[in-house]
């Protein structure tokens, strides 16, 4: 019996760029609406996002999300993300969210993870193709 089945699948859910950035937005949105920042209303409304049919993809959103949270950290990646001087809250380029949805999710026994290269190689990408969609 293979030991993390249920890792191993939600590493093979695949998401659009477009629709890993439609779903933060809408999420966020609700959450801000509802004036939360509660964890498990968050998970609902991920849940809500997908519907019922899609749970495991919304799973594999939250491990990416979660991951993408994580690697956000790391001083390579870190230089994606700023903060705003008046909230202290961490603002990201669309980029970085966009490198979550396109990187593949890694597992080693019960984490999940992102290569930090490919994450960053992704991320460097996507933020020269945004850089050039605003310039045109």
């Amino acid at each position: 019996m293979e030991r993390w089945p249920k890792i191993k699948r939600l590493a093979r859910v695949e998401f659009t760029p477009d629709e890993f950035v439609r779903c933060i937005s809408t999420v966020e949105e609700s959450m801000r609406r509802r004036g939360s920042r509660d964890p498990r209303l968050r998970l609902e409304l991920t849940g809500a996002f997908f519907g019922e049919e899609q749970q495991e993809k919304a799973l594999a959103f939250t491990a990416r999300v979660a991951c993408m949270m994580e690697i956000a950290h790391s001083e390579k990646i870190g230089g994606f993300t700023v903060t705003d001087p008046q909230t202290g809250k961490s603002l990201s380029r669309v980029g970085l969210f966009h490198a979550a949805a396109l990187a593949e999710l890694q597992y080693d026994h019960d984490k999940q993870f992102f290569d930090e290269d490919e994450f960053l190689a992704i991320l460097k990408l996507e933020d020269a193709m945004l850089a050039k969609t605003t310039q045109t």
